[in-house]
């Protein structure tokens, strides 16, 4: 598995999410103690707009303050560029920090031979 690991407070212009299909491949993390620290009763969301516009949370875990999201086949499924943002909110859903980041996932060949066929 592929991983690759990012600050919170830093986050990157651009994040490489791997390619089209793959399932299980890659796994993107996000150190979170301090922020976590600081705020340890609040909630972290982790929202994608994927290549087609099409938004929603993802399946994420926090180990040992780290956000860990394991990229499955529905991630992956269109490739092109998106977006992600990482939300802390508080305890009335109030959002208390946020970061975001571009996101790429190239094309597969394996992907556009299914799609010929």
């Amino acid at each position: 598995m592929r991983i690759s690991r990012y600050s919170f407070n830093s986050m990157p212009q651009m994040i490489f999410l791997g390619y089209c299909g793959e399932n299980d491949a890659t796994c993107i993390e996000f150190e979170m103690s301090t922020i976590l620290k600081n705020y340890p009763n609040s909630e972290v969301r982790l929202y994608v707009k994927n290549p087609i516009n099409d938004m929603y949370v993802a399946q994420t875990n926090i180990e040992n303050g780290i956000l860990k999201w394991i990229l499955k086949t529905d991630d992956t499924v269109f490739y092109g560029n998106g977006m992600i943002e990482i939300n802390i909110l508080g305890k009335a859903g109030e959002v208390i920090k946020s970061a975001t980041a571009s996101t790429m996932i190239e094309s597969s060949l394996s992907i556009i031979e299914e799609e010929s066929i």
